[in-house]
């Protein structure tokens, strides 16, 4: 048995697109009916999941929120949370320095942004959408101390890298920074990755790392690409992300169907 591992959004799911197609999906079954197990690690979280499982048809594992919100095929569920007091710093740190951006948070099943002036500049309809329906900071009360998932920084591209690099810089081993687009930075716990979710989704299906091939398109894929001996990378990924990968596809179905030709051609297939 071998685990394959796929991010969602600009991986499984195309830009712009909330739908695997027929295509991948064609290959996900082949994959799982010869004795495999796909697996999907994204940093979307809980709210995302009945709609990946619908759209896949089955029981997905779940790796979300960048390792911090994972939901195993059996429903089994780890959490790990960081306080909404750092929305609040980080939101008070974009506009002291002018950083054209905004800061995102879901709280108690409530989508929160620092403000509404500032809006993706290539996301999918759908963000932009959640975000003009979100509450603002002046428009709830933020207890410093309730427990959070997912935050987030939307910002212009050309902003991402340094605001990545300086906030690295204030907040040291605090959090970890990484990215998921070219506009947009996500902010977890430092013991939350997407490799430390899938060391353990290995872990749990007993199967060594060296059997286990994952396909990315972002920073916080590269993780992944480090600690197995296989992995794949979008094609119009960017270059830097690219070249961490063992090999550049298309697609998740071009990826699983090579992976499906080196299965056939072991003894004993």
């Amino acid at each position: 048995m071998k685990v394959f591992v796929s991010d969602l959004d600009g991986t499984l799911y195309p830009p712009n697109v909330t739908d695997s197609g027929e295509e991948n999906r064609a290959a996900i079954r082949r994959w799982r009916e010869a004795g495999n197990v796909f697996a999907v690690a994204t940093a979307r979280i809980h709210q995302s999941y009945p709609k990946v499982a619908e759209d896949l048809g089955f029981a997905v594992d779940y790796l979300g929120g960048n390792g911090a919100e994972l939901i195993f095929s059996d429903q089994t569920r780890i959490l790990r949370t960081i306080k909404a007091k750092v929305f609040l710093e980080l939101a008070d740190w974009l506009n002291a320095h002018d950083v054209d951006g905004t800061v995102k948070m879901n709280c108690q099943g409530r989508w929160i942004s620092s403000d509404r002036k500032h809006y993706p500049y290539g996301y999918p309809e759908r963000i932009r959408n959640s975000l003009r329906q979100s509450l603002t900071r002046d428009e709830v009360t933020i207890l410093p101390d309730a427990e959070i998932v997912n935050l987030g920084i939307i910002l212009h591209p050309d902003q991402r890298d340094a605001v990545k690099q300086a906030l690295r810089l204030k907040l040291g081993s605090q959090l970890n920074i990484v990215s998921s687009d070219r506009d947009n930075l996500d902010v977890i716990r430092p013991d939350c990755s997407k490799a430390a979710a899938l060391a353990l989704l290995a872990e749990r299906y007993k199967v060594p790392l060296i059997e286990v091939i994952v396909i990315g398109d972002s920073e916080n894929d590269v993780g992944m690409f480090n600690i197995v001996k296989m992995s794949y990378c979008m094609a119009d990924a960017e270059p830097q992300i690219q070249q961490k990968a063992v090999q550049t596809v298309r697609s998740v179905a071009a990826a699983l169907e090579l992976e499906m030709a080196k299965l056939q051609a072991e003894p004993g297939f």
